[in-house]
């Protein structure tokens, strides 16, 4: 017997019910998903940024306040020549050191000489003349009138000589020492042309980093970090480093001009002596050789129509002309020693003023002198540091012409009032004894040392915004970024030292433009 089962028909309802259910779950799991996106979103947004944060570290700390300022002597001498005449030879260069007396020049003394020569032989002369006509007077008269005539012999040969001299120099052209000391002058000034031209680009430089100040300045004044009163003076350090380079470029456009002149002197010399001196100068030697030719027919004349005198009148003439004679010798071995300019004092040839060659009067200057007393730096601090100054203070002399040398030095003077457009004093700074690398003119940079060594929180130089008085850090307190005020030292090459507003814990952003105040972030990990 079989038997059938059969399951009872669903009822309509129940399908409706369960299609909703789910619908309603779908609708759930649409829900849920987008809230999930929208607060990842709202989350991603409100993520604090990664600041790199540092903690003050305790340093033993020199306190210096760090200048650059320019070598001068207290005074300078300009050596003249007593006499005028022809540069004949330069016996010194720019930068020498000199002592007391020696010679820096010598002019041509082809004519002092030539006077020195016929001095004598005119002293000798009235000598034997004196000698004659105290001799018995059947020798004296006729030895008196050989004795003249020998004289005007003497004379005309003395200038045959100096005139052949001459002739002979132009002939010659110039010396090797007068080629070499105008190589030397020309060098000299391609040297300066140099310096000046590496002075244009430190200005240049010093430019650029004030426009980077002045942009710096000018956007945290917009954003209310720094007072519009600091992004002028931001304006004012930037028009003043422009005005230094266009200084720099016009000594730069002195220094080539100066080396286009050295370079034509030496031109000029190297071309030799110029046709017109040369026909002069044989046109002067034919006519003395015609002197001495006449000279000496006279003197035959004299001799044999000579006729005797007075005794006792000639012995007093003789005797006058002897000391006479005596006289113009001694002046004229004065004006030959004049030839030979020397140094008044010792010191340091801060500058040649002639080249070989040139023609000077007697109050022309030839070269000028730093006498040899401790030379100084002149420099110009900022009032701000007045407080800390005081004569006696240690001071390092630096120049980046000579890098690694270093020159002790003090502090001597300070000036008497602030300059009150610039807001600094005038301090001057002594070497201790000789430095042979400093010489007057020099740029050089210039530690002073206000305080000894003692421990003080330093910080990076950037975690340091200074704009005017005022200097700031930011601090990062519980997630958040605000600015504190610090007072600060002088800086050093990659830290600053804080001495007052930080403590050891202080969480400091090691780049202060790095977030504003205010913002949220956080410390990033350590590396």
């Amino acid at each position: 017997m079989s038997q059938t089962t059969t399951e009872p028909p669903r009822r309509k309802s129940d399908a409706r019910t369960t299609r909703r259910r789910m619908g309603a779950a779908r609708s759930a799991v649409w829900l849920i998903l987008s809230a999930a996106a929208l607060g990842g979103g709202a989350w991603f947004r409100s993520k604090p940024a990664s600041v790199v944060v540092v903690r003050p570290t305790e340093e033993l700390v020199t306190e210096s306040v760090a200048v650059s300022g320019r070598v001068q002597g207290a005074e300078e001498t300009d050596v003249t020549a007593t006499a005028a005449g022809r540069v004949a030879q330069l016996l010194v260069r720019e930068g020498e050191h000199v002592a007391a007396g020696q010679p820096l020049a010598r002019l041509d003394d082809a004519l002092p000489s030539a006077d020195v020569r016929l001095a004598e032989a005119s002293l000798r002369t009235a000598r034997a003349r004196l000698a004659l006509v105290a001799a018995p007077a059947r020798t004296w008269a006729m030895a008196r009138v050989r004795a003249d005539t020998s004289q005007a012999a003497d004379v005309a040969r003395e200038r045959l000589r100096g005139a052949e001299q001459r002739l002979a120099e132009l002939e010659r052209g110039a010396t090797r020492e007068q080629l070499q000391a105008l190589e030397a002058a020309a060098q000299g000034a391609g040297f300066r042309a140099s310096a000046a031209s590496a002075a244009v680009r430190q200005a240049r430089a010093r430019l650029q980093q004030a426009e980077r100040d002045l942009k710096r300045q000018a956007g945290l004044a917009a954003d209310g970090a720094v007072s519009q009163a600091d992004a002028d003076r931001a304006q004012s350090g930037r028009d003043e480093a422009a005005a230094a380079l266009e200084a720099a470029d016009e000594s730069l456009r002195a220094a080539d001009q100066a080396q286009r002149e050295a370079d034509a002197r030496l031109r000029d010399m190297r071309a030799g002596t110029r046709p017109e001196a040369l026909a002069q100068a044989r046109a002067d030697v034919s006519a003395v050789r015609a002197t001495l030719q006449g000279a000496t027919r006279s003197g035959a004349a004299q001799v044999r129509s000579v006729a005797e005198a007075s005794r006792r009148e000639e012995v007093e003439v003789a005797r006058a002309t002897e000391a006479e004679a005596q006289r113009s010798l001694d002046a004229a071995r004065s004006r030959l020693a004049q030839g030979v300019v020397r140094a008044p004092v010792a010191g340091l040839v801060s500058r040649v003023l002639a080249y070989p060659g040139a023609s000077v009067s007697g109050s022309a200057a030839l070269v000028r002198i730093v006498p040899a007393q401790p030379l100084e730096v002149l420099v110009q601090v900022d009032e701000n540091y007045l407080g800390k100054l005081r004569p006696g203070q240690d001071a390092l002399i630096t120049s980046d012409a000579y890098p690694g040398r270093t020159a002790h030095a003090h502090v001597g003077r300070l000036g008497a009032q602030v300059d009150a457009d610039r807001g600094s004093i005038d301090v001057r700074v002594y070497p201790n004894g000789r430095v042979p690398w400093l010489m007057p003119g020099q740029t050089v940079s210039v530690n002073l040392i206000v305080a000894r060594a003692r421990p003080m929180l330093t910080v990076p130089l950037a975690a340091v915004i200074s704009a005017g008085d005022r200097s700031q850090v930011m601090l990062l307190a519980n997630g958040v970024v605000r600015a504190a005020d610090v007072r600060t030292g002088a800086p050093g090459v990659s830290r600053i030292p804080v001495l007052q507003g930080l403590t050891r814990s202080s969480q400091v952003l090691a780049d202060a433009a790095s977030a504003k105040p205010g913002a949220r972030a956080a410390a990033a990990p350590a590396r």
